[in-house]
């Protein structure tokens, strides 16, 4: 009996231990798990219009806003995070806005820390805002810093708006691929509201989804070969394992074997 209770002992702490290896080795997402890659591109201008051409090498998304597309963009160029909302329906009220959620040190925890920023670009209502997390659960306005954008509402069937989001925002981060949580929001000129990940909460960044922008740095450049070393034949015993060296260090050595030569002869003529 002892000797099976033992044996339970073992497979149990065996268990167990493969449980925290696992943990270690594959950590749970910390956001929602929707993931999404910002591509290194081209410097878009920000001037709210998003062109086709500028934004050709951006990730792209679509979702639907009071039964219309949004379209939104996302790319980098290694100093700036870029983002552009254009909407296919007007904007004709003051409520309809676009905004950007940021997770800059990618904790994910459930309410907004003072690392957590909401950018946002409202024409009617003061344009350019920023909120930042008040590390109590809730929001409190901002400066604008480190950040930019510009909106477009002339047309009378769409609108757009567009983010330059700098490196500093995002704490000036460093390496091959950077990753942060993100999410997004967009309010249609009757109050409906869409977010990407559609199951976000936008006061609860665990519930944000994550984006890598990949190619941040270029990766560093690999070792140098080292220099060939001849045929590592050490002639003359010094040491240098290299044939070149052996051929200049027989010279010295076979100077003074001559010259011992002589010495031994003079010796024996002398006595």
């Amino acid at each position: 009996m002892g000797r099976g209770i033992g044996t339970e002992l073992a497979v149990l702490t065996m268990t167990a231990c493969l449980l925290v290896a696992c943990s270690l080795s594959e950590p749970a997402l910390a956001h929602s798990g929707d993931e999404i890659e910002g591509p290194n591109g081209s410097t878009p201008t920000i001037d709210g219009r998003p062109g086709a051409s500028e934004w050709e090498d951006a990730g792209s998304m679509t979702i639907t806003v009071e039964g219309d597309d949004c379209d939104i963009h996302f790319k980098h160029d290694r100093e700036s995070f870029y983002v552009a909302f254009d909407i296919d329906h007007g904007h004709s009220t003051n409520v309809p806005d676009t905004r950007v959620y940021l997770d800059v040190d990618h904790d994910a925890t459930d309410e907004p820390e003072t690392e957590d920023f909401q950018l946002y670009i409202n024409p009617d209502n003061g344009g350019l805002r920023e909120r930042r997390g008040d590390g109590s659960g809730g929001w409190e306005e901002a400066d604008i810093e480190d950040w930019d954008g510009d909106w477009d509402d002339g047309e009378s069937d769409r609108w757009s708006t567009e983010y330059d989001i700098l490196a500093a925002k995002l704490d000036d981060p460093e390496g091959e691929n950077v990753s942060f949580g993100l999410a997004f929001l967009v309010y249609g000129n009757y109050g409906g509201v869409t977010l990407w990940p559609d199951s976000a909460d936008p006061d609860d960044p665990s519930t944000w989804g994550d984006i890598t922008l990949a190619q941040w740095e270029d990766p560093p450049d690999p070792d140098p070969e080292p220099d060939p070393q001849g045929n590592n034949t050490d002639t003359n015993q010094t040491g240098n394992q290299t044939e070149e060296d052996d051929e200049e260090g027989m010279l010295p050595a076979v100077g003074a074997l001559g010259t011992a030569i002589i010495l031994v002869a003079v010796g024996r003529r002398s006595s």
